[in-house]
């Protein structure tokens, strides 16, 4: 079987920032006065420049939600195989 997937890229664009921002990838601040880093327009995702590579494609996706849901039906992200209970037969 293979991975759970979900490819729903971010539409990042160069954004300025009124407010102090954290980066949501990193948590560190950003910083400068004009087009401080980028922000999604689907999300409202805000990351650095840098940080945009290491961006999953999940956009609209509320992660914690996800995972919860997941475990409800005994799967991991990163997995589809269903958990085993400990004691069941093969």
């Amino acid at each position: 079987m293979g991975r759970f997937n979900i490819n729903i890229p971010h539409r990042f664009s160069a954004h300025t920032y009124k407010l102090p921002t954290f980066c949501d990838h990193c948590g560190s601040l950003m910083l400068g006065l004009m087009n401080q880093g980028l922000q999604c327009s689907c999300c409202k995702l805000n990351v650095h420049k840098k940080c945009q590579t290491n961006v999953a494609n999940n956009c609209g996706v509320d992660a914690k939600q996800m995972a919860a849901a997941l475990a409800q039906v005994g799967l991991k992200g990163d997995r589809t195989s269903v958990k085993k209970k400990a004691g069941a037969a093969a």
